[in-house]
């Protein structure tokens, strides 16, 4: 059985796929927002950034950082962003210095003034990490993974200890890997030996 599809004209199917596009530019766009518990209200941000992206979110103190994203729906075609911003509760977002690679899939997390930029996809997954002053609104290469890895989780404990979880790699697929660095030290990654 031959599929409807096949009889719409090029012109046709090629104006859906554009109003298709729109509509989930449109739908990125209004993710901007919170949620608040205590009254289960969502509340759209009025700020909005250059443009509609994935990208990191984390919370340091009384602001929300945003860092990296990509632009496009098939990799060929995808536009990579090093752009860094913070989100206040005043709901306005500034543009700060932007990170020196630009990244989508990038795993954000920090403590005290300070947050690092772990892994990530720029035409292939990346081993490549940078950590953030706030005080200098500066970004630096710190280390690189052993194994480089789109979508990772990471966690940077008091003691200024990093860790990078799992993740995925187009070449051996999802990751059940884990790497440490001490920050204080400069930054070298090493992979952790799991047990069981």
């Amino acid at each position: 059985m031959e599929d409807e599809e096949d009889f719409k004209d090029p012109n046709e199917r090629k104006n859906q796929r554009s109003s298709i596009k729109r509509e989930k530019e449109a739908f990125l766009l209004s993710l901007v927002g919170r949620f608040e518990i205590k009254t289960g209200c969502h509340h759209k941000y009025s700020a909005q950034i250059s443009f509609p992206r994935n990208s990191a979110l984390f919370q340091l103190k009384d602001k929300l950082y945003c860092c990296g994203g990509e632009r496009g729906y098939l990799r060929r075609l995808k536009e990579f962003t090093g752009q860094f911003f913070s989100l206040d509760y005043s709901e306005q977002a500034t543009e700060l210095a932007p990170m020196q690679q630009a990244r989508s899939s990038v795993s954000l997390s920090g403590f005290g003034g300070r947050m690092i930029g772990v892994g990530g996809w720029n035409e292939g997954a990346l081993a490549t990490c940078e950590k953030y002053s706030v005080a200098s609104n500066k970004w630096e290469e710190v280390g690189r993974l052993k194994t480089p890895r789109e979508w990772p989780g990471s966690v940077v404990l008091p003691n200024l200890r990093a860790f990078c979880f799992c993740g995925f790699s187009l070449s051996t697929g999802y990751l059940n890997s884990i790497e440490r660095a001490e920050l204080k030290c400069g930054g070298d990654w090493e992979l952790l030996s799991l047990i069981g």
